[in-house]
């Protein structure tokens, strides 16, 4: 058969060979041939000695199984929804690119979890377009404190997350939803809560020119060097989602409004709340770091146009 689908699961359809079985019956039609006991021991032998034969290979020739990887790993992937019965094998020969790995390398989760420096209570990732999930503004955080990333950009990573649940011990968090859990010291406390009472005015000027796009404005502890970031609710549809549905064509999609954060300690953010203390207008400076916030995590503009027009205000102001 060019495509037995009673011997391999289709997370498997790269595999090619021929199975010798004395026992199958022979002068039978396609539906009792289906039905029989033999097959789904033959099944089950060559689902087994295909993934045995993977792992060998990713612990003896590394370099060998990151190119194998590279070019069939997304199929592999499918099994994570396709089937329960083998994710433990699976999720040992997941391959992933990292804020620490280079060149072409990878790296797997048993590696990860041992290089996890102490105080880290979970398995970092995110999800994003191939061309902008490696800078990121919300990894900044992440690698001043050492924290490892997985970098994830294949289409299927979405479902595929939605049954990788836990690896071991260790939980998987989605860097880009909710709040960040980090260990803090008693200093890191105290200015976040500070900060929150310090910029709150700003928050608040810059949810009323937002509003229609944006659920909450607040303050940020995932961000060191960008003026600001685009953060999913924990119940919401990731932005990675959004663009995939829509590219699928659902059309009738119900608008998700995501949380902006801002850095207390970047300049245009000072310089804003000085705004918003005085009462004056923060003019194009919202539209402008909402369009930023987008681009940088590699959305698309809502409205290009007004994008760059906003920004093209604020450059003519500064050379004046």
């Amino acid at each position: 058969m060019d495509d037995c689908k009673d011997l391999l699961p289709p997370w498997l359809r790269f595999v090619r060979g021929v199975v010798d079985s004395e026992d199958l019956p022979l002068n039978v039609s396609r539906e009792i041939l289906q039905n029989n006991k033999i097959i789904t021991n033959i099944r089950k032998h060559v689902i087994k000695k295909v993934l045995d034969t993977l792992q060998n290979m990713a612990d003896k020739d590394a370099a060998k199984y990151n190119a194998w990887w590279r070019e069939l790993g997304m199929v592999l992937k499918e099994g994570f929804y396709m089937n329960w019965e083998h994710l433990d094998e699976l999720k040992k020969l997941l391959r992933f690119e990292s804020t620490k790995t280079e060149g072409d390398a990878l790296v797997g989760l048993d590696e990860y979890v041992k290089r996890m420096p102490e105080g880290q209570k979970e398995i970092y990732y995110l999800i994003g377009d191939k061309n902008a999930v490696k800078s990121n503004p919300m990894l900044e955080a992440f690698k001043a404190k050492g924290y490892e990333v997985l970098l994830m950009s294949d289409g299927i990573d979405e479902f595929m997350m939605s049954s990788l649940q836990e690896f071991g011990d260790k939980k998987f968090h989605d860097i880009a939803r909710g709040d960040v859990d980090f260990e803090k010291t008693e200093d890191e406390k105290k200015a976040e809560e500070a900060n929150k009472g310090i910029f709150k005015g700003l928050c608040e000027n810059l949810q009323k020119v937002l509003d229609e796009d944006i659920k909450e404005v607040r303050v940020s502890s995932r961000l060191k060097d960008s003026p600001c970031c685009l953060v999913t609710s924990e119940d919401a549809m990731s932005a990675q989602m959004e663009r995939m549905m829509k590219a699928m064509g659902q059309k009738n999609l119900p608008k998700s409004k995501r949380i902006l954060e801002i850095n207390p300690t970047h300049p245009i953010c000072e310089m804003l709340k000085k705004k918003a203390e005085a009462g004056d207008d923060l003019g194009d400076w919202p539209k402008a770091l909402y369009g930023q916030a987008l681009l940088a995590e590699g959305s698309p503009l809502p409205n290009p146009a007004e994008y760059v027009s906003a920004i093209t205000k604020l450059l003519t102001a500064s050379v004046k």
